[in-house]
């Protein structure tokens, strides 16, 4: 069967590609048919496989915007810092906290 598809013109190994692919495309309604049978069933996993698959289900990343710490930003150099400020850096420093001055006038 080899050497008649070879005088054919055709390569063995791309035609036992294509029918591979064709058996697999076959199959498609029944293992779609499985996945939504075994979602309706409770397997969560085929529930999440069935909801991308479809396009309903979306990846969500829930970001925490909260900033704990203290941050001084003042205007001019940091030499020109308040007095308040000055005596408040002295009396405390926060533990893994980094205070950052900026000087906006550059």
């Amino acid at each position: 069967m080899i050497a008649r598809y070879r005088k054919k013109g055709i390569d063995f190994n791309e035609f036992v590609s294509s029918k591979s692919i064709e058996l697999l495309r076959k199959g498609k309604y029944e293992v779609c048919r499985s996945l939504r049978n075994n979602a309706i069933s409770g397997v969560s996993a085929d529930r999440k496989l069935f909801f991308q698959l479809s396009g309903d289900y979306k990846e969500r990343q829930e970001i925490d915007h909260k900033v704990t710490g203290f941050f001084a930003c003042f205007g001019g150099s940091p030499t020109v810092m308040p007095d308040n400020v000055k005596e408040q850096r002295k009396k405390q420093k926060p533990n893994g906290v980094q205070i950052i001055d900026i000087d906006l006038d550059d």
